[in-house]
């Protein structure tokens, strides 16, 4: 029982650090993508923030269950213990903070509305690929004229930039922040795709929303077994990184638009298309569970 405290306890603070932390960095990168639009826009604090919050908890639900499977690997907790426990604290704690941001949500808070100043001066050079664009004037002024340098071609006068739409003719943003690592961005994008689905489960209502938890818990925390297949720990949890970053992959592939539209014919008429990924991610954890059970079983015969 005292394993099974201290892994309560892990979880719990892992939980609540790499979602605060998460919901920080996301915060300040979307306050970040507000600054380099040029021209300036209005921003709403609120609502980045909500989304920032909204974002973390994908982040906060796998980076949570990862360490702490590795915690009770290293800490010798039984997997039968291990995978009730965390299966109950991920359901309890994914359900709670879902719900909590709805209520947030639902406060019906108009948000607060906050202009920044217009970054540059006239004679500013912006870059859309190959392409350069000099504003002529203030960076503010979003119908101002510029000069535009194409490859291999003269320059463009723009003293009017209005496009075939009859709108202003968009500008790049300011180029001051590095380009992410491809890796990082395909799971940031993952994240962002997961939190939507959260929140359309939830909108269809409770149970939709718990199976679809439950059935997602139940799949990672049958990922157990691959943090104990070495003696050195942090190559084990290199490899539930790896098992966790399929799962979140397969996660975003299976609620795509493109997959569910392609299964429905075949399975429609017998399965409701929201219970196709909980049906997946249940048949899977199943496999993986049967799979531990055998080799520890043969473990001990060969001992």
């Amino acid at each position: 029982m005292k394993n099974i405290a201290r892994l309560v306890l892990f979880f719990s603070i892992t939980f609540v650090s790499i979602f605060l932390a998460a919901a920080a960095a996301r915060y300040i990168n979307l306050w970040i993508d507000a600054l380099r639009m040029i021209p300036a826009r209005t921003s709403r604090p609120l609502t980045a923030l909500f989304d920032a919050l909204q974002w973390a908890l994908p982040g906060a639900v796998y980076g949570s269950l990862l360490l702490s499977l590795g915690y009770a690997a290293r800490q010798g907790v039984p997997i039968p213990r291990t995978m009730a426990c965390l299966f109950l604290l991920g359901v309890l704690f994914t359900a709670g903070m879902a719900l909590g941001l709805v209520r947030i949500r639902g406060a019906g808070a108009v948000p607060a509305t906050e202009a920044h100043a217009s970054l540059g001066e006239p004679g500013l050079i912006l870059f859309r690929g190959d392409t350069a664009i000099v504003l002529l004037d203030e960076s503010g002024k979003e119908l101002g004229s510029r000069v535009v340098a194409l490859p291999g071609r003269s320059l463009v006068y723009q003293e009017l930039p209005i496009g075939s739409d009859n709108r202003a003719i968009s500008l790049p943003p300011a180029p001051f922040r590095e380009q992410p690592v491809n890796f990082i961005t395909t799971v940031r994008i993952d994240l962002a795709l997961v939190a939507e689905q959260f929140d359309s489960r939830l909108g269809e209502g409770l149970i939709p929303f718990a199976v679809y938890v439950a059935a997602l818990m139940f799949l990672l925390v049958s990922l157990r077994v691959f943090l104990d297949l070495s003696v050195w720990p942090l190559a084990n949890l290199l490899l539930g990184a790896l098992m966790f970053r399929v799962v979140l992959a397969l996660e975003t592939l299976m609620d795509s638009r493109e997959i569910l539209s392609f299964i429905a014919p075949f399975l429609g008429k017998w399965i409701d298309p929201a219970f196709m990924s909980p049906l997946l991610f249940s048949g899977l954890g199943l496999l993986i569970m049967l799979y531990s059970a055998l080799a520890s079983f043969a473990g001990g015969r060969r001992r």
